[in-house]
């Protein structure tokens, strides 16, 4: 009875979902529509967006812009957090004084974006070796360039050259 009752509700949960599973997202593109011949300068730029750290609708570009002054520059005294007091953007304070915790938004926030622009230039090489682009190796050129830029930023904060 009890092996009959676990098959029943595993069935409907595999039907059940079926529907939902297979919907397309509206207001945004389908990774097909985005990998479209059509969209490449397109996804060249998106690649390119995440260098000032705004790859969200949050104000993350802040917190993860590419200048890095809030994990070099502040800590080393080359330049203070200023503001208004110790309360204004009081996690740039907290890494000042090396008093740095997990709940410091800026680490997350450029792992995100740092991440998130491997994942688009990742994307952007695969849309260009699969057309007939007329720039073709060029923008693959720069776009693994900038590649490398997101991983080499991310290696200096994995061993704390950055902190």
């Amino acid at each position: 009875m009890k092996n009959t009752i676990y098959i029943l509700l595993t069935a409907f949960c595999l039907t059940a979902c079926s529907d939902f599973l297979s919907e397309t997202p509206i207001g945004e593109l389908t990774p097909e529509q985005a990998e479209h011949l059509d969209n490449i300068e397109g996804i060249i730029i998106s690649a390119y967006a995440v260098l000032d750290g705004q790859f969200d609708d949050a104000s993350s570009g802040l917190n993860s812009g590419c200048s890095n002054w809030q994990f070099g520059d502040v800590v080393s005294d080359d330049a203070y957090k200023g503001g208004g007091g110790t309360g204004d953007q009081n996690q740039i304070h907290l890494i000042e004084i090396f008093n740095v915790n997990s709940t410091i938004l800026d680490f997350n926030q450029k792992w995100l974006a740092l991440y998130e622009g491997v994942k688009r230039t990742n994307q952007a090489i695969r849309v260009l070796e699969n057309s007939d682009y007329g720039k073709k190796a060029e923008r693959i050129a720069e776009i693994k360039f900038l590649r490398g830029h997101y991983y080499f930023t991310l290696k200096l904060f994995t061993t704390g050259s950055l902190i």
